[in-house]
């Protein structure tokens, strides 16, 4: 790791641990990474696919899986995603100007282990299931993400549990009777190793029960339309959305302190201060999201 007065340093949990672990969700402000070694799992091949409900079924696929993720193994991964897609020549046939609800998972394990689990999800109304065994090298496949960059303006949140009010309130604002644009009202959920203390930095940490994201194509002559709607989810759950980010989501629009401060907790900041106060005290790495006392 290079830091600002030239020196590079090698940095793990037992050499230099307190700038190995500002590199860790600190978001560059401690020092810049120039090489690293990544210690990563053997996983061949994992479970995993899309579970697609039609637009009746939206509030009852909201609910189950909602009580569904609640006691999942940390084997188990998923969220669920409530769709719009806009009536356009380039959408595809069986999307276009349909609104649907997909589960997506991802399960290390087998696969009647993973059928098991799922089974309050297919005894739903069903439009088209592809969990299958998946090597791991497809894991993209799960979520189909467009292979290009697609300019997004997104809204993100933590919530540290879904109780059944809020699953209520969800349901108002992005059920089947939504009038919501084009885009997504994802859950996706967390804890599992996540939320372990397997990790040398806290603040590498993912903590809450689930990360709320409203995700519309940045289309400017419809910016007023979706910054509404966005607004719409947000303030329909802002009971149960704490002031609280995770350190791998802040955006451009995040770089303010109050905005940063929300994405640590008080002993990670006060660790990650500390850390730019002796590695970078002139503040010279601060076109970022800056972490200072003041």
């Amino acid at each position: 790791m290079a830091t600002v007065d030239g020196e590079l340093h090698v940095c793990s949990p037992t050499q230099r641990p307190d700038l190995f672990a500002a590199s860790l969700g600190g978001r560059g402000n401690a020092g810049v990474i120039v090489s690293a070694e990544i210690a990563t799992p053997v996983l061949e091949s994992f479970v995993g696919g899309t579970i697609t409900f039609g637009e009746e079924d939206v509030d009852e696929v909201i609910r189950t899986w909602a009580a569904w993720s609640r006691d999942l193994p940390q084997e188990m991964s998923s969220s669920l995603v409530v769709l719009r897609f806009p009536d356009l020549p380039q959408t595809p046939p069986e999307k276009r100007n349909r609104y649907f609800v997909q589960v997506r998972v991802a399960y290390v394990g087998s696969l009647d282990a993973a059928d098991a689990l799922l089974k309050p999800l297919r005894a739903l109304t069903v439009e088209a299931d592809t969990v299958r065994p998946m090597p791991y090298d497809q894991i993209g496949q799960v979520y189909l993400d467009p292979p290009r960059a697609t300019p997004a303006w997104i809204e993100t949140r933590v919530l540290d549990e879904l109780p059944d009010d809020a699953v209520e309130a969800l349901v108002s604002v992005a059920g089947q009777h939504a009038t919501l644009p084009f885009g997504g009202v994802e859950l996706r959920q967390l804890g599992g190793v996540l939320a372990s203390t397997v990790s040398v930095s806290t603040a590498s940490h993912a903590r809450g029960g689930y990360q709320l994201f409203v995700t519309n194509p940045a289309f400017e002559d419809r910016r007023e339309e979706v910054f509404a709607a966005q607004r719409s989810v947000l303030d329909a759950l802002a009971p149960w959305l704490p002031e609280k980010a995770l350190p791998g989501f802040l955006f451009s629009k995040d770089q303010t302190r109050r905005r940063v401060r929300r994405a640590y907790d008080d002993a990670d900041w006060e660790a990650l201060c500390a850390a730019k106060e002796a590695y970078d005290p002139m503040n010279v790495l601060r076109v970022n999201h800056n972490i200072t006392r003041g």
